[in-house]
């Protein structure tokens, strides 16, 4: 897989998991807000790893 097919993939899952995130802002058991956010925290490590790593190879 290339660069820009994976930029595109990590960007299609920030979008979803931020989707995801949202809708369960408001869910009353707290668990299930706080996996949401970290799995968004995590695409969103996932996307400046890239971007850094695609920085110094140029």
């Amino acid at each position: 897989m290339n660069a820009r097919n994976a930029n595109m993939l990590l960007n299609g899952m920030l979008v979803v998991s931020f989707l995801i995130l949202m809708r369960n802002l408001e869910h009353p058991n707290i668990v299930v807000p706080l996996m949401s956010f970290i799995g968004f925290i995590v695409f969103v490590v996932l996307k400046f790893m890239m971007a850094f790593r695609n920085r110094k190879q140029k």
